[in-house]
């Protein structure tokens, strides 16, 4: 039965744009993590991109996330991203956002005094993970060619641990697929309100506490002039988080 859930997970997003001038590229993400309590968690995430002979930008974002309920998350946070515009001068953006984190299944947030060890982390309550972001950006544009404005995002993610109860569990294995909707609010998107949307498959090995890996395969369709979805990346991204 679990590896029957595992397959689902990992065809949920299966992408049928055409793939067209697809470029492949390299993503690499080291995250820093502090649960400071049983509810406050802060992060500082670094990410550089790289095509085969060039690099594609560089991303660091400071985020805050804090636990309301067992089913709600409120996050902000402040994606700094420097790209390569490849014989121009190198462009600035700056998008600051704020959102929630929807937890379908709930979790268990613990009400016990707070420790420096993973006892504080908030923890599904059922084998499956699912779950929802929702973010809303405005992209400030510091250099470079003008910025989209104001964006919502949203992205529909399940997890699903294949060697022991729960995903936050040391020495877990477990499947992600994810999808994520971007809509610009500023203007509108020939061919419908989506502009573009990026589909993540992967594997995750949770050692411990302190440190996790995670490897995704990432497609990323935009919407081009006629309005049809068509692929313009895929890449393959490497995710490590230290957690304290």
């Amino acid at each position: 039965m679990r590896w029957c859930a595992a397959g689902v997970l990992c065809v949920l997003c299966c992408p049928s744009p055409a793939y067209a001038q697809a470029t492949w590229q390299a993503w690499a993400d080291a995250t820093i993590l502090r649960v400071a309590t049983e509810r406050l968690r802060y992060a500082i995430d670094a990410e550089p991109k790289s095509e085969l002979t060039a690099w594609v930008s560089v991303e660091t974002t400071p985020h805050v996330a804090y636990a309301v309920t067992p089913l709600l998350d409120v996050v902000g946070e402040v994606n700094l991203e420097i790209d390569n515009h490849r014989g121009r001068a190198n462009g600035l953006t700056v998008t600051p956002r704020v959102g929630a984190q929807l937890h379908a299944l709930s979790r268990i947030i613990g009400f016990h005094s707070a420790n420096p060890d993973a006892g504080i982390e908030p923890r599904p309550r059922r084998r499956l993970d699912l779950g929802s972001l929702l973010r809303l950006e405005r992209q400030l544009r510091v250099s470079g060619d003008p910025a989209a404005g104001w964006r919502f995002r949203d992205r529909c993610s399940a997890a699903y641990p294949l060697n022991r109860m729960k995903t936050t569990a040391d020495g877990a294995i477990s499947v992600t697929s994810d999808i994520e909707a971007f809509v610009p609010l500023a203007s509108p998107v020939r061919g419908g309100r989506i502009s573009h949307i990026r589909i993540r498959n992967g594997v995750g090995y949770r050692r411990n506490f302190a440190w996790r890996f995670q490897m995704f395969y990432v497609v990323d369709t935009v919407r081009n002039t006629l309005g049809a979805m068509e692929v313009r990346s895929q890449a393959i991204d490497v995710l490590v988080t230290r957690a304290f």
